[in-house]
């Protein structure tokens, strides 16, 4: 007989797995904290979002956010309203007649700007300061300037220069009578120290290292000169400013005289202390040209005689003296003492 089965188990089915929520904490309320047997439970009370009052005006009807107040007329502030003082380019005129108008414009905008009630010993006395140290500065800029180095090396090379030139005793080196006539007097007015072939060569190698060094010289000497007309020109700008300043004090000395006699007092000084600079301004002018036009004339004497005339005129000294090895006739002597003053002439202005 077949064997009898017992009872099959049933499969198991697979657990449905649970779903996880949200934890929900919900915040004690005043029946939780009652004791039992206490008041009735209360049911609890729906949650409502928190609200806060930006003051902001809303429309009645719709509840919206009504729109901001149009601004007309801008915020009153209180306070004192700063006095301005009242002046035209006439009064000016009046008060200095002949003065410039762009002169006086400059002197009008300053006025209009001062605050009258600003107006104290402490500051009056400062008026116009500033342009008088920024004066005094670029005095000192220009002074330095007109010392740099580079002149003195080119002044120094420059009369030696002169100085070798008038040594040469052309008569002695030429081998020449020197009882030669006028053109033997001349020779005899120079010094006597080249008088061989040699001492004239060595003299002629000096000049060229002197012509070298002068030459290399030429575009500091141009810069120096850019630079000193700059500063030049900033002193005449800075003299109009102060001419301003002074008119513009003088013309606030007479508005304080029946306001105040120690501020009148003190313009007028103000005043005074700035016509004097802008004198000296004025007549610092030739002053400052002979500055502008020193590294100029070192320029000029560089490319007119260190590069032209002086390598010319020791040309035509070898050519009778070591080429040609005979003695020069007087005309050719006293062709050569005439192109030697010239030299020595150009060298000297």
């Amino acid at each position: 007989m077949p064997e009898e089965e017992g009872p099959r188990a049933s499969p198991q089915k697979p657990a449905t797995p649970r779903i996880l929520g949200p934890t929900i904490l919900r915040p004690p309320t005043r029946s939780d904290a009652e004791p039992a047997g206490g008041a009735a439970a209360r049911a609890p009370a729906h949650l409502q979002p928190t609200v806060i009052d930006t003051g902001a005006a809303t429309h009645p009807a719709s509840g919206r956010p009504a729109a901001a107040p149009h601004v007309t007329a801008p915020t009153a502030i209180a306070g004192t309203a700063r006095e301005r003082i009242a002046v035209t380019s006439d009064d000016l005129e009046s008060l200095a007649p002949g003065t410039d108008p762009g002169l006086r414009e400059r002197a009008v905008r300053l006025i209009e700007g001062y605050v009258a009630e600003d107006a104290s010993g402490g500051t009056v006395v400062l008026w116009g300061h500033e342009l008088q140290r920024a004066y005094a500065d670029l005095v000192s800029d220009t002074l330095a300037r007109s010392q740099a180095d580079v002149l003195t090396r080119v002044t120094v090379h420059l009369n030696r220069m002169t100085d070798i030139l008038r040594s040469i005793d052309l008569v002695a080196v030429a081998g020449a009578p020197r009882n030669g006539g006028g053109f033997g007097n001349i020779f005899k007015k120079m010094s006597k120290k080249i008088d061989t072939r040699e001492e004239l060569q060595a003299a002629r190698e000096e000049l060229d290292q002197l012509v070298k060094l002068m030459s290399a010289a030429t575009d500091d000497l141009l810069k120096l000169r850019i630079q000193i007309e700059q500063s030049s020109s900033r002193i005449d700008e800075l003299g109009k400013e102060v001419e301003a300043s002074a008119l513009a004090a003088q013309f606030l000395s007479t508005y304080f005289q029946d306001k105040s006699e120690d501020i009148s007092r003190r313009f007028l000084e103000r005043s005074m202390s700035l016509t004097q600079t802008a004198l000296q301004i004025r007549g610092s002018v030739t002053m400052r040209e002979s500055q502008i036009e020193q590294p100029l004339r070192l320029i000029s004497a560089i490319q007119n005689v260190a590069l032209v005339m002086v390598p010319g005129w020791l040309g035509s000294i070898a050519s009778l003296t070591v080429l040609s090895g005979r003695t020069p006739t007087p005309t050719e002597a006293g062709e050569m003492s005439f192109q030697l003053r010239k030299i020595l002439e150009q060298m000297q202005t």
